[in-house]
């Protein structure tokens, strides 16, 4: 296996700022010592592997070699109607992100996902959109072995309760579901948001219009603290906290339909945490027998009311939830998983 080609696009080159990278192929490839280089769609390799700010316009095209295409987020599932959705594609044909011009994006993801030798995903409802166009579809999840650092062990609480979300800042915006509950939540407690995630971001196409996650995030709530993410701190950043939060727009297909990273990469690090009732935390929750994914705002607040006033509450979600993910997202199955994709296409790393 060391003398194939193998060509990688990643999500950003340096490999290490982008979670699509560090928690995905390039960390598989470095626990198995795998050589990649960043792949140029007019060179021959025996294996490309393709994530999702990969050109597919083009690469759908390609004639050499295997291709593995890792779709972890479920474009598929957007209504026909979603404006989002609509525009996509020629928005990203208009700035560059795609060289051939088109103008729907399900299409060109359905011909990437045809031309595809295997398809990543990352849910059973994701791999039931994809496979009428690949019969290789297999589910991996992120991998946050090495991210977390540090897991929690004192679950009492100071006078201020530290509420924690961490994500891009591209998805700030999800943590306006909670805003009438932040506050209804200070009038009976005090509490505290830390948000952890990059100091500015860009409200359009990841590029353009910079903005401050602080001042997205103060018209949510006003007590907010913002956290630079940085893998040093932020295990000990969220360890600091009382409860983690993951609020998603359940009206909004594309949100509602990512997988449950997030609270894994949570409970990880012991912490307890409350979701919105999307599949993906619905069917986690109940593995682990906690009813803790909110429908609505009388949800969030009883749950994260309940979790705040009870110490051995926090300790027991915490816990269980840290032993549930040791047992099944170690450091072993996700390379199991990573294996199955190469191993079924003739590749033994």
């Amino acid at each position: 296996m060391s003398q194939l080609r193998i060509g990688y696009v990643p999500i950003n080159e340096d490999l290490i700022s982008a979670p699509g990278d560090y928690r995905r192929f390039a960390w598989y490839a470095e626990n198995k010592g795998i050589t990649f280089e960043i792949a140029d769609f007019n060179k021959k390799y025996d294996l490309v592997v393709l994530t999702e700010a990969a050109d597919i316009s083009v690469w759908n095209k390609y004639k050499h070699g295997k291709i593995v295409y890792d779709l972890i987020d479920p474009y598929l599932a957007i209504s026909k109607r979603n404006i989002s959705g609509l525009l996509r594609a020629p928005v990203k044909s208009i700035f560059g992100q795609y060289k051939k011009f088109t103008f729907n994006n399900w299409n060109v993801i359905r011909k990437m996902c045809t031309r595809a030798d295997a398809v990543i995903c990352s849910t059973v409802e994701q791999k039931k959109d994809i496979t009428p166009y690949c019969d290789n579809v297999k589910i991996v999840l992120d991998s946050h072995v090495d991210i977390v650092t540090k897991i929690k062990k004192n679950y009492e609480c100071g006078d201020v309760i530290k509420i924690v979300w961490e994500g891009l800042p591209s998805s700030i915006q999800q943590l306006a579901v909670l805003s009438n509950v932040f506050y209804k939540l200070n009038g009976m407690f005090n509490i505290e948001l830390h948000v952890v995630t990059d100091l500015y971001g860009y409200r359009f196409l990841g590029k353009y219009l910079k903005t401050s996650t602080k001042s997205l995030s103060s018209r949510i709530f006003s007590k907010v603290v913002v956290h630079e993410w940085s893998k040093d701190e932020f295990s000990n950043i969220v360890c600091s906290c009382d409860i983690a939060v993951i609020p998603v727009r359940l009206n909004d297909e594309f949100s509602a339909g990512r997988p449950e990273n997030k609270l894994l990469l949570f409970w990880k690090m012991a912490i307890p945490t409350v979701t919105s009732s999307t599949l993906s935390y619905k069917r986690t929750m109940k593995e682990v027998g906690f009813k803790l994914a909110c429908e609505d705002e009388r949800d969030w607040i009883n749950s994260l009311a309940r979790l705040i006033e009870n110490v051995e509450f926090r300790k027991e979600v915490g816990e269980r939830g840290l032993k549930y993910v040791d047992e099944k997202f170690n450091k072993e199955s996700h390379i199991r998983q990573w294996d199955m994709v190469f191993n079924s296409l003739g590749f033994y790393f």
